[in-house]
């Protein structure tokens, strides 16, 4: 072998290995909430309701990556009544996942996008809460249109 196909050959394996380590990450770490206000496990007691998610704990600012290749499909506000707070919608071929406390990147939707790939930054949800709640990703997982735990996608 000659020493170009050698070091193209590493190059690659390297690239491999970068793509394999980004996917299915949002953050750079990942670490279920638990605060005076609640649970962040997915089904977990909300009063009269489930909870349908789980909630990453998330540095206000920090970046967000896709964690899949797929489209963002659309924006959303995380709390009907209050635009403060946003959400985006990522169908892959296999879930529609719905990412909510995030600053989408601007121009993201519509867009294919890869694993790694910056999609947005996470807002500061503790302000809405006066600071009793730890700032966090809420992340859903949709599979033909059931919502079903995304623990394993993440952790």
């Amino acid at each position: 072998m000659k020493n170009w196909q050698i070091v193209t050959a590493v190059i690659f394996i390297v690239l491999l290995i970068s793509f394999f380590s980004t996917y299915g990450k949002i953050l750079k770490k990942h670490s279920i909430r638990s605060d005076s206000q609640g649970d962040g496990n997915y089904m977990a007691s909300r009063g009269s309701r489930d909870h349908k998610g789980i909630d990453l704990l998330c540095e206000p600012g920090e970046k967000v990556t896709s964690p899949y290749f797929g489209t963002i499909t659309r924006e959303f506000n995380a709390y009907a009544n209050d635009n403060d707070y946003k959400g985006l919608e990522l169908e892959t071929a296999k879930a529609r996942y719905k990412i909510m406390y995030l600053k989408p990147k601007p121009g993201i939707v519509g867009k294919k996008v890869f694993p790694g790939q910056k999609i947005g930054v996470c807002d500061d949800i503790s302000k809405k809460y006066s600071g009793a709640m730890s700032p966090h990703l809420h992340v859903e997982k949709w599979v033909d249109g059931v919502n079903v735990n995304p623990k394993n996608d993440f952790l």
